[in-house]
C-alpha cells in the first residue's frame, strides 16, 4: 500500500489532479479537465469537477492507495463538498487549503529623504 498526497489546482477554468508518492515527491497520475474532453465553458460546469473526482476517487480504490495529505488549490466551496462527498469515507490523515491570492502587496512608503533633496536643489538654485 503506497502512501500518497493528492493535489486539486483550479487555474483559470481547467482543474487538475495530480497524486503523488508521499516520499519521493514522484507524479504518478495527473488527470485534468482537457484530458477528459471538456473544452472552453465546458471545463467549468459542475458535472465536469464531479466526473475528474471520480476519476480520481476510482484510480485510489483500484491502485490500493493511501491518503496522506488532500491539497486544495484555489478550489471553490461548492466543489469543496463534493470532494468531501466522495474522499470522505477514506482514511485522509490531513486536508490543507492553499489559497494564493495576489492582492498587489503592500504600499510602498514615500521616501521623506529624497523629497527633501528635492526642496534643497530648488532652493539654492544658482
Amino acid at each position: 500500500m503506497k502512501v500518497v498526497n493528492i493535489y486539486f489546482k483550479s487555474v483559470l477554468q481547467n482543474t487538475f489532479v495530480t497524486v503523488t508518492e508521499d516520499f519521493t515527491k514522484k507524479v504518478i497520475w495527473i488527470q485534468s479537465l482537457g484530458r477528459l474532453s471538456f473544452h472552453n465553458k465546458q471545463k467549468s460546469l459542475f458535472e465536469a469537477f464531479r466526473l475528474i473526482i471520480a476519476n480520481a476517487f476510482n484510480y485510489i480504490l483500484n491502485n490500493n492507495l493511501q491518503i496522506k495529505c488532500l491539497y486544495l488549490n484555489r478550489v471553490p466551496k461548492m466543489k469543496i463538498k463534493l470532494i468531501n462527498k466522495y474522499f470522505g469515507e477514506l482514511n485522509i490523515q490531513k486536508i490543507k487549503l492553499i489559497q494564493k491570492i495576489s492582492h498587489n502587496g503592500c504600499r510602498s512608503k514615500k521616501l521623506k529623504h529624497l523629497r527633501s533633496k528635492k526642496l534643497w536643489k530648488n532652493k539654492f538654485k544658482l
